[in-house]
């Protein structure tokens, strides 16, 4: 009886640690600017919270392996950082947008006299 339990629970725990992990999947996708549809090149795409990324190529696509439930952050120089969950998706398109410069003001103590 004994000897049953421990493989019950051996089965238990290893079921469960299989479950919790996530499949890899290769997402590939394209990063362009919302306004015109014109593609990002260079732009950033990195799984949230880990060291994994890429950059985006000349016409703006990009192949990146993570877990199905990933969430990538999508960063380019004059643009608004953007998060895009994966969800499962093999394939996305994301259009980002120009940053709003509206509200942004000079530190007057950085200027040069």
């Amino acid at each position: 009886m004994k000897k049953m339990l421990i493989v019950y629970l051996s089965l238990l725990l290893f079921h469960v640690n299989a479950s919790a992990q996530d499949a890899i999947i290769t997402v590939n996708g394209k990063v362009t600017e919302s306004g015109t549809g014109m593609p990002i090149p260079s732009a950033n795409v990195i799984e949230k919270g880990t060291s994994n990324g890429v950059m985006t190529d000349f016409d703006g696509e990009f192949s990146i392996n993570v877990p199905e439930n990933a969430v990538l952050i999508i960063s380019y120089v004059g643009f608004a950082t953007t998060e895009v969950m994966v969800n499962g998706q093999t394939q996305l398109e994301i259009a980002i947008d120009l940053r709003d410069w509206s509200n942004f003001r000079r530190n007057s103590s950085a200027i040069l006299k």
